[in-house]
């Protein structure tokens, strides 16, 4: 993606300005439980830690109606949020103009998760360069990467012309790619991690819990996909008779064609599904509730296992002290797997064996001295760099709704 072409908005008012640090990070404006807790850690990290204002920068397409952003500032506890967009866009009807010439911002922080993988980091290169160029970045970090071999040729090309001037991976493998690219890569374990211990804290105290033998939750979307999938199969090895089955729903999210989580996916498998009788949380309700307010629902317990195809419910299940079986059909999740301490090549038939929760005492000393290295590089001065104009681009064309949405609220209300 050409970082010219990236054209950024704003609501009317005050922008953001020199007290402020853009955010860019796995969170793009759509409910996926793992991307809300890490900006949310990555935000309140930054009002406690450094003074600085967060702004989340999210993707244009993310926006359902011309109310969205009054919800995301809440549901975030910010009081500015900027969008960005690949292509020029009339967005007044969305309560947004663009930022032609933008104030400078001298910070950026670019949190996790997997901005420096294979599949999208050419798309979070452009982003990273357009930022500085819009808003005269004159200093920003990486922290909770989970970077692959496949992104090291680019992220090379872009760090030696803009070096960070921190990089932390999400696992000792992406510290590992990051250094090979040329950062100063270090070991920072996940972005969601603070966020997640509140979660569990808010989520196991006070109101009833439902109870579980078995926790489940799918996810059948295109990044999952690989070799030997073998889903139903595995799911048939789950359950026994009188077990309480609890279905985590951990992605609200109506690109139909491109994420399928786990009530979806049920709907997918159609009769291959076996429960046929079954408890639902919403992570990602949950996830958009914390620090706003109680949460709407509390955290199963009691479960003896649970199986999930997502790398933030197997650490919100750790977090918990349940054994949690990540299934990894690509090279992708078994990063993943392998980032929380569970052995690369564990089959489903040895973990039911003996059903273990991984320590996470080495991955939180990790963090702990990551944030510390952190809170350093902000006592170093941003370089003094101007923003710069947007380039002269086509007409734009006109905003519209996240596909299908509007429809949808107006049948239901």
């Amino acid at each position: 993606m050409d970082p010219d072409a990236i054209c950024w908005y704003a609501e009317p008012g005050d922008p953001p300005g020199e007290d402020a640090v853009l955010l860019v990070g796995g969170y793009q404006g759509f409910a996926n439980f793992g991307d809300l807790l890490q900006v949310k850690g990555v935000a309140r990290w930054h009002r406690e830690a450094t003074g600085l204002r967060p702004v989340p920068a999210l993707s244009l397409t993310a926006i359902a109606d011309p109310e969205f952003g009054a919800r995301v500032r809440a549901w975030l506890g910010v009081d500015q949020v900027l969008y960005w967009s690949d292509r020029p866009v009339d967005a007044a009807a969305a309560g947004l103009a663009e930022l032609r010439l933008a104030p400078r911002v001298p910070h950026l922080h670019v949190y996790g998760g997997e901005c420096f993988s294979g599949r999208w980091v050419d798309l979070y290169v452009a982003l990273i360069e357009s930022a500085h160029q819009r808003f005269g970045v004159g200093h920003y970090v990486l922290s909770g990467q989970q970077a692959d071999a496949a992104a090291v040729p680019a992220m090379r090309a872009y760090f030696e012309r803009r070096a960070p001037v921190l990089a932390g991976g999400r696992d000792p493998e992406s510290a590992g790619h990051l250094r090979a690219a040329g950062a100063a890569g270090q070991h920072s374990f996940d972005d969601a991690l603070e966020a997640m211990d509140r979660l569990v804290d808010a989520g196991t105290a006070g109101a009833p819990r439902p109870r579980a033998s078995v926790l489940v939750h799918l996810n059948t979307s295109f990044y999952t996909q690989g070799e030997d999938e073998g889903l139903v199969a595995d799911l048939d090895r789950l359950g026994a008779a009188g077990d309480d089955v609890v279905l985590l729903q951990a992605f609200d999210e109506r690109r139909v064609y491109e994420i399928t989580d786990t009530l979806g996916a049920v709907v997918e498998l159609e009769d291959a599904f076996p429960f046929a009788s079954y408890g639902v949380v919403d992570l990602a309700r949950l996830a958009l509730a914390l620090d706003h307010g109680p949460l709407p629902a509390a955290l199963p317990e009691g479960a003896r296992l649970a199986y999930a195809c997502s790398y933030h419910v197997t650490l919100l299940c750790t977090v918990l002290g349940v054994p949690c079986f990540l299934r990894a059909r690509n090279r992708y999740y078994r990063q993943k797997r392998a980032g929380l301490g569970l052995p690369g090549d564990l089959t489903l038939e040895r973990f039911l064996e003996r059903p273990a929760a991984p320590s996470l005492d080495g991955p939180r000393k990790a963090r702990s001295a990551w944030l510390e290295q952190l809170a350093q590089a902000y006592a170093r001065a941003p370089d003094r760099r101007e923003p710069q104009a947007a380039p002269e681009r086509g007409a734009p064309i006109p905003w519209r709704p996240k596909p299908g949405i509007a429809e949808v609220r107006a049948r239901f209300r």
